[in-house]
């Protein structure tokens, strides 16, 4: 009988523990609904920072020996430039600008591109103008004329850098990948050369 007694008491208890769950869960959605009510647009700038910032703390990528984070690596490379910024990539978005909000103010940038997908749109270059007005770019068409990503500093120039990039710098970090700098004399020569002649193909028109 005594035995009996405990579990009926046990089992007692443990509805007692589930009815203040439930009604705790209750509670709590109906918490929830009340922040999707009053959340402004004007608070979501913040929490989306914040996003991004441990989003790029997890993209790494390989430079120079080093493992930095994708958008540090990207604007460590940007931040070198003295007079030009060449970009060469098929797949362009709005991240690859916002990579280059760190360039000083008077350094000119090319991008060449064929916008593969329709990926950046012509809103994405407005948004950049806006908050970046000192940062003009021209973007140019590679018309299929390269398989891999390039960035190339100060074109034509005694300082004149070239690096491979293994991924579009809008992906970079997702997957293991790296960024090389050429420093034979006559690779350099043969790309450099190649750059030069895709300045005189057509404009790439954003939409």
């Amino acid at each position: 009988l005594q035995l009996s007694m405990r579990m009926s008491d046990t089992q007692q208890a443990v509805q007692n523990i589930q009815y203040q769950l439930l009604n705790q869960g209750e509670k709590l959605n109906d918490l929830f609904g009340q922040m999707q009510d009053t959340v402004k647009k004007s608070e979501l700038s913040p929490i989306m920072l914040d996003f991004c910032k441990s989003a790029e703390q997890s993209e790494f990528i390989f430079l120079e020996g080093q493992a930095l984070s994708a958008a540090e690596g990207y604007r460590k490379i940007y931040k070198q430039a003295k007079k030009t910024i060449h970009i060469v990539d098929d797949y362009i978005d709005s991240k690859t600008l916002h990579l280059l909000q760190v360039v000083q103010s008077g350094i000119g940038i090319t991008i060449f591109s064929d916008n593969n997908y329709g990926k950046l749109k012509a809103s994405d270059y407005a948004d950049f103008q806006t908050e970046t007005p000192n940062v003009p770019i021209t973007f140019i068409q590679t018309q299929k004329k390269s398989h891999d990503r390039f960035i190339i500093l100060d074109h034509n120039t005694p300082d004149e850098q070239i690096f491979l990039c293994g991924a579009s710098s809008k992906d970079a970090g997702k997957r293991m990948t790296g960024i090389l700098k050429f420093t034979d004399g006559a690779v350099k020569s043969t790309l450099s050369g190649v750059v030069s002649q895709m300045l005189s193909n057509p404009a790439l028109i954003l939409r």
